[in-house]
């Protein structure tokens, strides 16, 4: 961790390497799956829904033991055997015929991946100097996005042009060149995997112990909060967006697709204003900026009506983006930041599997709340939620700093002794 550069880390470029070419994978095996159940076999909204949650319902059952067994494995050999086995079970999932068994397949292969994640934040907190820790989260962040807009664009016309089998072939191959990627560092005497204290602790133990510290450290605490709340929030309205456009500008289903597409440049604009920075300060503050704009977008998409410029949804888009960028790349560098090597894969779980409990949950509610409503007024009460949640960021920011300067000077003098 002695690297001047976070470019001349060669530990941290595998590590890198290897999540930016899975992550292009999954976005080309997810429109794949879409269109297969949508357009090859021809299923109904039930078989369709049932995609999203074979994805998240494994990550919220078994991610917090997730996070306890990585913590006390080697996590290399996690990592490559967790996408070994699933590009295994993704050459299978190209060949089936049958929907169920596709829906069984998928969770399956999301049960073995729930390990992939916090085993990536420990590797992470292992090999990345602190000083490079917020270059080295804006670096994943920008390839996630990228991976948003690029991976259905491509994916979308591969599978349209070929064959939607074919994309999942493709993302089986990441899959294992991912696992190559990381195959060199199994045997790196620089990466200290803390799995002495943390095998002899009983799972039920060690698993207090994880949110005994996301409780105790009020950064963390106001993170989960905050961002759990927030993406609950979201996640009510995010796939009502069709619904909207649908009744404003009926003769205009691409629209859906292009606001997508400049919610994804808005979050990467925000992300390369970061990856500039050496470390982030108010954090707190930073939270509540996020949640400002991204009710702000919303909130303006309440107020269009038939006829509207397509700009004004172009710029309340970005203004969305912006917001998603500045919320992620802050709850990620928090993450990073506030926990110990012990216990980096037990906290980075538990958040991955509270965000994915929101995912079961939300949609429903507030497909009922249009329903009862309309799209309309779901997006402004979700935006007066978005704001008082900002709004609780701000006024814990004062408290947050004197913690935030306490922990990076404690940290930096930490590895300065060792």
């Amino acid at each position: 961790m002695n690297e001047t550069s976070l470019f001349s880390n060669r530990k941290f470029l595998r590590i890198f390497a290897s999540y930016s070419i899975s992550m292009f994978g999954i976005y080309f095996d997810r429109i794949a799956i879409i269109l297969m159940f949508a357009y090859l076999w021809d299923e109904g909204p039930l078989m369709l829904a049932l995609i999203p949650i074979a994805f998240a319902l494994p990550q919220v059952l078994f991610g917090q033991f997730a996070g306890i067994l990585t913590d006390r494995l080697p996590k290399v050999p996690v990592m490559m055997t967790a996408d070994l086995l699933s590009a295994l079970l993704t050459l299978i999932l190209a060949f089936t015929t049958q929907p169920w068994l596709c829906i069984v397949i998928l969770a399956v292969r999301s049960t073995l991946a729930v390990v992939h994640y916090p085993a990536q934040q420990s590797l992470m907190k292992a090999v990345v100097h602190p000083d490079h820790m917020l270059k080295a989260v804006s670096l994943n962040g920008t390839v996630s996005q990228l991976s948003k807009i690029v991976g259905p664009l491509v994916g979308g016309t591969i599978a349209g042009v070929y064959a939607p089998n074919l994309c999942i072939l493709i993302n089986g191959a990441a899959l294992f060149l991912s696992a190559m990627m990381i195959f060199g560092l199994r045997r790196d005497e620089g990466i200290v995997d803390s799995t002495g204290a943390n095998a002899k602790t009983p799972v039920w133990k060690a698993w207090r112990e994880g949110w005994s510290v996301v409780i105790r450290t009020r950064m963390l605490f106001l993170s989960f909060t905050v961002s759990f709340f927030g993406f609950l929030v979201v996640q009510m309205v995010d796939v009502q967006f069709p619904i909207l456009f649908r009744t404003i500008a009926p003769s205009q289903p691409e629209l859906v697709g292009w606001l997508m597409s400049f919610t994804g440049v808005g979050a990467l604009i925000m992300i390369m204003i970061l990856i500039r920075m050496k470390n982030l300060r108010h954090m707190g503050l930073l939270l509540g900026l996020g949640m400002a704009l991204i009710a702000a977008g919303f909130g303006g998409s309440s107020f269009l009506e038939e006829g509207f410029h397509r700009f004004n949804a172009f710029g309340l888009a970005l203004l969305l983006g912006l917001g998603v960028g500045l919320h992620t790349i802050v709850t990620q560098y928090t993450l990073q930041m506030f926990s110990t090597p012990e216990t980096i894969g037990r906290v980075s779980s538990m958040y991955s599997s509270l965000m994915s409990l929101s995912i079961l949950t939300a949609p429903i509610c507030g497909a009922f709340l249009v329903e009862q409503f309309s799209v309309a007024s779901v997006l402004q009460a979700t935006a007066v939620g978005l704001l008082v949640l900002g709004s609780l960021s701000l006024v814990m920011d004062r408290r947050m700093r004197k913690t935030t300067k306490r922990h990076q000077h404690e940290e930096t003098s930490g590895l300065q002794a060792n």
